[in-house]
C-alpha cells in the first residue's frame, strides 16, 4: 500500500508568514488495484475537462469555478476507491503559542515553574489557548521564526513583545502566568534552540504537520491491518533532508510515547517501509493529495466552492476517509468542523 502526501499553506520559503495561518497535510492511499481503477477514471475526467492541464496545481484550480469543478471531479474519481485519506489541518499561530509555553514554563530555563509543569497538560493547554486568543498572530509567528533563525537580540525582543502584552491582560490567571514566564532564561532557550536546530523538528510548522500526518496514517494502517506502507511525498527541495531524518527517527525509535508540540506521539511508526519524493507532475497520487489539501484548506477558511460532486467528496474525506484531524484551539476546531459539515450536508 502507498500513501501519497502533499500540503497546502506554505507558499514560498518563509513558513512563518502570519498571512498563511493554516497548513493542511493530505494523504491519499492507493493500492495497485485501486490505483489502476482511479487512473482509468481520471482519464475520463480529463476528457471532460480537456481545457485544463493534467498537472495543474490545486491552488490555481481553486481560483475559478471551472477549475473547482475539475478539481472536485478528480477527487470524486478517487473517492470510488473507498480507501482512507489522512487529513491534518494545522493552526500555525496556535502552535507558535504552544512553543512559547514549552520554552518559558520549562523548569530547566525558568525557576518560577516546577518540574510538574512538564506533564501538566491541562494548564499548558489553557495557557497556549489564552496566548493564542490574546496575542497578535504576527507577533506569535515572528517569535517562532526568531527562535529558529534570528540573532539573540531579535529573538528576545520578539518573545518579550508577546510576554509584555500578556502581563497587562485583564485575565488575572493569564497575566500572573505571563509575569512568571518573563523570568525565563531567554539566552539559554535561544542557545539550546540553536544547538539543537538540525534536530529540533518538533518546533517547525512543516515538520509538525508532517509528523502529525504520518502519525495519523500509521494509526490508520494499524486499524485497517495494513502491514506495510510506502510513503511518497511531494518533492521538497528545501526540506527533504529534514523530513527524511525525521522519518528515519520515527520509524526506528524505541517503543514508547513521546510528547511533541502537536501532542503525544506513539513510536515507533514501524509499518512505514520507505519514504520517497516525487513531483506532482510525475505522480498522479501526489497530485491528488495536493487537490485534497487545497479543497480542505479552502473549506475551513470559509471559502464557498462549486462542483456538483463536492458534497459527496467532502463527505468521503470526513467520514469514509476516517475523518479530518484539527490541531488548534477548541473553538477554532469547532468552527472548522462546522464548515466541513455544512459543505457535506
Amino acid at each position: 500500500m502507498k500513501i501519497y502526501l502533499d500540503e497546502s499553506g506554505q507558499t514560498g520559503r518563509d513558513l512563518f508568514q502570519a498571512t498563511q495561518p493554516l497548513l493542511v497535510y493530505a494523504g491519499v492511499w492507493l493500492d495497485e488495484r485501486s490505483e489502476a481503477a482511479v487512473m482509468a477514471e481520471l482519464n475520463h475526467v480529463r476528457q471532460r475537462h480537456a481545457h485544463f492541464r493534467s498537472t495543474a496545481k490545486g491552488k490555481d484550480l481553486i481560483a475559478t469555478r471551472k477549475g473547482q469543478a475539475f478539481l472536485v471531479d478528480c477527487l470524486y474519481a478517487l473517492s470510488t476507491s473507498n480507501l482512507p485519506t489522512s487529513i491534518v489541518v494545522f493552526n500555525k499561530p496556535y502552535q507558535a503559542a504552544a512553543v512559547i509555553v514549552e520554552d518559558c514554563t520549562d523548569y530547566v530555563y525558568n525557576d518560577q515553574f516546577e518540574a510538574a509543569w512538564i506533564s501538566d497538560a491541562e494548564s499548558k493547554q489553557f495557557l497556549a489557548e489564552a496566548i493564542h486568543k490574546h496575542s497578535d498572530a504576527r507577533h506569535l509567528m515572528a517569535a517562532w521564526k526568531a527562535r529558529l533563525s534570528e540573532p539573540f537580540d531579535v529573538f528576545i525582543a520578539a518573545y518579550q513583545r508577546v510576554m509584555f502584552a500578556l502581563t497587562l491582560n485583564v485575565d488575572e490567571r493569564l497575566s500572573n502566568l505571563a509575569k512568571r514566564m518573563t523570568n525565563a532564561n531567554f539566552r539559554e532557550i535561544w542557545e539550546a534552540a540553536k544547538l539543537n536546530q538540525s534536530g529540533d523538528w518538533s518546533y517547525s510548522p512543516n515538520l509538525n504537520g508532517f509528523v502529525a500526518a504520518i502519525q495519523m496514517a500509521h494509526q490508520q494502517a494499524k486499524t485497517r491491518s495494513i502491514p506495510t506502507v510506502d510513503l511518497v511525498h511531494d518533492r521538497q527541495d528545501q526540506f527533504e533532508q529534514e523530513l527524511t531524518e525525521v522519518f528515519g527517527a520515527l520509524t526506528k525509535a524505541s517503543r514508547g510515547v513521546v510528547t511533541v508540540s502537536s501532542g503525544s506521539a506513539e513510536f515507533p511508526l514501524s509499518r512505514f517501509r520507505s519514504l520517497t519524493f516525487l513531483s506532482s507532475s510525475l505522480s498522479e497520487g501526489v497530485r491528488l493529495a495536493d487537490l485534497a489539501a487545497n479543497v480542505v484548506k479552502a473549506i475551513v477558511s470559509g471559502r464557498h466552492l462549486s462542483g456538483d460532486r463536492l458534497r459527496h467528496v467532502v463527505r468521503w474525506l470526513r467520514s469514509g476517509g476516517d475523518g479530518i484531524f484539527f490541531i488548534g484551539p477548541p473553538t477554532w476546531q469547532q468552527e472548522c468542523l462546522r464548515r466541513v459539515l455544512e459543505t457535506s450536508a
